[in-house]
Order: structure tokens, then C-alpha cells, then sequence
């Protein structure tokens, strides 16, 4: 009878300090996670501006400037999960030539809208002030939020939803004052392919809208 209960004691301590140790484990994993993500947005807002300081102080040229923007943006935000995201219903129905087209011309896209928002406000000081861990599908995610703090008016909170990938983090959404760009992309990208007389004839006005705003951004 007392080997019987002193092994059911081990038992039931064991038991305890396991749990303990796995949530212990599981935490630390999560404050690593939601660390890396902070750093990764801090330091993109950082370049970011330090670029564009760059330019404004003349020791770099506007074709310079928006060369290393896109290129620091192209390396941080998943274009294939938001643009197969804003397609919504309509993904299942189309061809995957057709979305490939699309994906090419949504990336251009994005890459667009990031730099145009980082050059409204390349005069400000920006700060990451927390993090927090999230589920994003299947994927494990951190919603980063932080603010730009302007000379003269009030802080622009800009809120940044970041995935874990296999190959590291990534953005997967931007919500600026509150309004996230993923919602308006399915809201304009879902509207149109709606109007149009099937999803086919939807993706491809579409992707022709997409490809004429980049070209008349890029002569600009």
C-alpha cells in the first residue's frame, strides 16, 4: 500500500512539473516569436526611413531610392497569400495561368502602395511598442503595433500582421489607422471580377487594371 501511493504521488509530481515544463517551453517560444517579429518591423521601418533621408538629403537619386524600397518590401511581404486572399470565392474558379498573371501584376501592385506610404511619411520617427502572438490559418502569426510619431499632429498607428514561414517571417497584412489593406484589396478585387460577366472575364480586367496603373506609376 505504500509503494502503491508513493508511486502515484511520483506520479501525480511528475505529471505537474511536465505541464510546467511544456508551458514554460511554449511560452518562451512565443516571446521568441513575437521578439523576431518586432525586430523584423522595427528594422523595416528604420531602413525605411533612413532611405528616404537619404534622398531627401540628396546622397542617393529618386531612381536609387525606389530601388532599394521595393527591394526591401519584395523580401517581407507574402504578394501570393494576400492576392490569392482578395480573391476570395473566386480563386477556386479560375485557371492557374490566370492567377500567376495576376500575382505578378498584384505584387507590382503592393510594392507600389508600401512605397507610396512610407514616402507620405518619411519625415517621422517610427516606433514598434508591442507584439502579440496569433493564429493565421494553420500558421502561427504575431500582430505587431506600432506608430509613426509625426513633428506636428498626432501618431499614425500602423498595425502589421506577421506569419511564420518555413524560410523565416513575413508580412501577411498592414492596417493603417485601423483600415487594413487586405480588406480593401478583396473589396476592390472582388467587385470587379462580380461586375464582370463570369470570374474568367473578372480576373482578366482585373489584371489589366492592375498592369496599367503600374505602367503609368513606373514612367512617373
Amino acid at each position: 500500500m505504500i509503494m502503491k501511493y508513493l508511486r502515484n504521488q511520483f506520479v501525480f509530481v511528475f505529471s505537474i512539473l511536465m505541464t510546467f515544463s511544456w508551458l514554460s517551453s511554449a511560452s518562451c517560444s512565443a516571446g521568441i516569436l513575437e521578439e523576431n517579429a518586432s525586430n523584423l518591423i522595427q528594422n523595416l521601418g528604420d531602413e525605411a526611413i533612413q532611405i528616404l533621408k537619404e534622398y531627401e538629403h540628396k546622397k542617393i537619386s529618386a531612381q536609387e531610392k525606389t530601388k532599394r524600397l521595393r527591394s526591401m518590401i519584395v523580401k517581407k511581404v507574402d504578394f501570393q497569400r494576400i492576392g490569392l486572399s482578395s480573391l476570395g470565392k473566386y480563386r477556386r474558379q479560375l485557371p492557374k495561368d490566370l492567377i500567376e498573371k495576376f500575382i505578378q501584376a498584384f505584387e507590382k501592385a503592393v510594392t507600389r502602395t508600401y512605397l507610396e506610404k512610407f514616402e507620405e511619411y518619411n519625415d517621422e520617427h517610427f516606433k514598434v511598442s508591442r507584439s502579440s502572438e496569433m493564429d493565421i490559418g494553420r500558421a502561427k502569426g504575431v500582430i505587431v503595433q506600432s506608430a509613426l510619431v509625426r513633428k506636428t499632429g498626432p501618431k499614425v498607428s500602423l498595425v502589421w500582421i506577421v506569419r511564420q514561414k518555413k524560410d523565416g517571417l513575413i508580412i501577411a497584412d498592414l492596417k493603417v489607422e485601423g483600415a487594413s489593406m487586405l480588406q480593401s484589396y478583396r473589396q476592390q478585387h472582388q467587385g470587379i471580377i462580380g461586375r464582370a460577366k463570369n470570374p474568367i472575364e473578372g480576373i482578366k480586367e482585373l489584371t489589366d487594371i492592375l498592369n496599367s496603373n503600374n505602367a503609368k506609376w513606373e514612367e512617373v
